[in-house]
């Protein structure tokens, strides 16, 4: 009996650290934040990773003096869906941070849903692109933004993935040495638990597709 509740724990340590660390695999994946020189970007992660990058704003941002010119004001949002970015920043003051060896400009981040109005998240960038701040209402106060900031999550999601995975298999390692009487056993409940969780995991992929090529054939049908 005490046997049998040895194995069922060891078994049961084993299925949860394959579990965890697939989620934290997941985490780390899709927090990831990643920029390409030719896409679009509104949010401040993206497009203050984009300036850290390639030292410009993305080709979807135009400036005030361009929206006055294409729209009669710079007071709302581009009508066309651009963001606008590129000018100077006077407001000094407030970043606490700032070393003032070069000017500094500012971009507008994250639009309001629903609205016309510009909102107050800006991010502000040195001449440089050597520092970067990000304020939320509009320039009352600021935060410093770092590549370890943007991705910090993920970077997160991927110290776990490797924490439990050298735990996990370290543990059963050391179960399946010491027991080596057990070790079939331990070995096939585990190769039925990655079988399992590998048919989920292609299931959840592949579901969305499944539901595009049959919304697709539906359409092509009615022609």
């Amino acid at each position: 009996m005490l046997e049998r509740l040895i194995i069922g724990r060891n078994k049961f340590i084993i299925y949860v650290c394959i579990i965890a660390s697939i989620a934290s695999l997941l985490l780390g994946m899709c927090t990831r934040v990643l920029v390409e020189e030719s896409g679009t970007y509104k949010d401040k992660n993206h497009v203050a990773l984009y300036l850290m990058q390639y030292h410009k704003l993305p080709g979807n941002y135009i400036s005030k003096p361009t929206a006055k010119t294409l729209f009669g004001t710079d007071g709302f949002q581009p009508e066309d869906g651009r963001m606008i970015g590129g000018d100077t920043h006077s407001y000094y003051g407030a970043i606490t941070e700032y070393t003032f060896n070069t000017k500094l400009f500012e971009c507008d981040v994250n639009y309001p849903l629903l609205s016309d109005d510009r909102g107050q998240k800006r991010i502000v960038y040195s001449q440089d692109y050597t520092e970067f701040y990000y304020t939320s209402n509009h320039y009352d106060s600021f935060s410093k933004i770092t590549v370890a900031r943007i991705n910090l999550p993920s970077d997160i999601g991927f110290v776990l993935f490797g924490t439990i995975i050298l735990g996990g298999a370290t543990f059963t390692i050391y179960i399946v040495v010491k027991r080596r009487d057990l070790k079939d056993i331990y070995l096939e409940d585990l190769g039925e638990v990655l079988s399992t969780i590998t048919t989920a995991l292609l299931t959840i992929i592949l579901t969305p597709f499944k539901w595009l090529f049959s919304g697709l054939q539906k359409i092509f049908d009615r022609h």
